[in-house]
């Protein structure tokens, strides 16, 4: 076994006791640099912890974003992934309301309340914007590339015409995701030519 602290020298006690105080001197100044060393043994060693604790916490910190980042991506994919089911089921949707409108008659007037339920069923909620609204004031609006024009300068930039409802969803963190967008002509301002 390692000895912890080691005589530097030997020092010899005479019998009368003379020089017990220098021994125990001597000794006590050799155990105290050995307590020294230790101490500064101690402190790197502790202080290399500490480092290895600070590591671990930016670690952890970076790790805890990265998931939440992931978590963001993973949520991101599923939407989009639902959003493509949600328009293939508008589009199944119009295809059969287009059907019932011409023969009333039919079996897909069941079909169609019963597709009509499901949309309403997946909280998913038809939309439009009144003709005149300004379609830079408004969200979920694609502009169909053919425009009115309009020698009215007040009307530029307005709601011409509403070429499809728009259909959106509000998600449970109080964001909406347009599923499709309504699609509008708008009025363009032209002068009159003289």
């Amino acid at each position: 076994m390692k000895k912890l602290f080691k005589r530097k020298k030997k020092t010899s006690i005479n019998p009368d006791f003379s020089n017990l105080s220098n021994s125990l001197n001597t000794h006590m100044n050799q155990y105290i640099k050995e307590v020294e060393k230790i101490d500064v043994k101690l402190t790197k060693q502790l202080n290399k912890f500490k480092e290895l604790e600070e590591m671990y916490s930016v670690l952890q910190t970076e790790l805890a974003a990265k998931e939440k980042e992931l978590a963001k991506y993973e949520k991101g994919y599923e939407n989009t992934i639902l959003q493509r089911f949600y328009e293939e089921f508008i589009n199944l949707n119009e295809l059969i309301n287009e059907c019932v409108s011409e023969n009333k008659e039919s079996d897909l007037s069941k079909v169609s309340k019963y597709s009509s339920y499901l949309l309403q069923n997946l909280k998913i909620e038809q939309y439009s914007y009144d003709l005149g609204n300004d379609f830079r004031d408004v969200e979920g609006i694609n502009i169909h590339p053919d425009y009115v024009t309009t020698h009215d300068e007040q009307k530029d930039g307005t709601i011409a015409e509403i070429l499809k409802d728009g259909y959106k969803v509000q998600n449970d963190d109080q964001t909406t995701t347009y599923i499709r967008k309504v699609e509008a002509k708008i009025f363009k301002f032209s002068k009159e030519e003289e």
